[in-house]
């Protein structure tokens, strides 16, 4: 029985190879969020992108297998307009792939912010950079290396300019910490 019970599953798995990335990733992002209300704490920056290129990449292979599966399981003959279909929906595909990509890349370039550990007056925190053209250090409790916490420290404002605090010397010219 067991065996027989072993040898479905796997068949279910062929057949749905498509549905099981984006169940992965649907099962991630709920267990982020228990974590995150459990603890009062969300994912750091390069978790939270890796795990949203996780997604994407989930969508796409959804997509593919979805236009697979109702459009080129056939392999018989078929008719003009089908043949027509599948072209034009190949380019829908194509299209979609090539947007969700570019905004994919998009939101990754724009939505990264450096963090570092850093600790002041006795409490380790997370320090996450923020530079586009005034440079602002926001500063949260550190939880582990993929959490932080959600309740905001305290705050650097370093005025005018696109750079990284920690990398050059140049002191705040406003802050303000809980603590102090």
């Amino acid at each position: 029985m067991s065996k027989r019970r072993n040898r479905s599953f796997w068949v279910i798995c062929a057949r749905g190879w498509g549905v099981i990335p984006i169940f992965v990733y649907i099962i991630l992002e709920l267990l982020v969020l228990f974590i995150g209300k459990g603890t009062d704490a969300v994912l750091r920056s390069m978790p939270r992108i890796l795990l949203s290129w996780f997604g994407i990449v989930s969508a796409l292979i959804l997509i593919f297998w979805l236009g697979r599966q109702f459009l080129w399981k056939w392999v018989r003959q078929v008719s003009e307009a089908i043949l027509i279909l599948r072209v034009v929906l190949c380019t829908f595909y194509g299209i979609i792939i090539a947007v969700t990509l570019l905004l994919g890349l998009l939101g990754t370039a724009f939505g990264h912010h450096p963090e570092y550990i850093t600790e002041r007056n006795g409490v380790v925190m997370v320090a996450s950079v923020h530079s586009f053209l005034q440079t602002t250090v926001d500063y949260y409790e550190y939880k582990n290396p993929l959490f932080r916490g959600k309740e905001l420290l305290g705050w650097e404002d370093y005025g005018n300019g696109a750079f990284d605090p920690f990398q050059s010397s140049r002191k705040p010219v406003r802050s303000s910490f809980d603590n102090e």
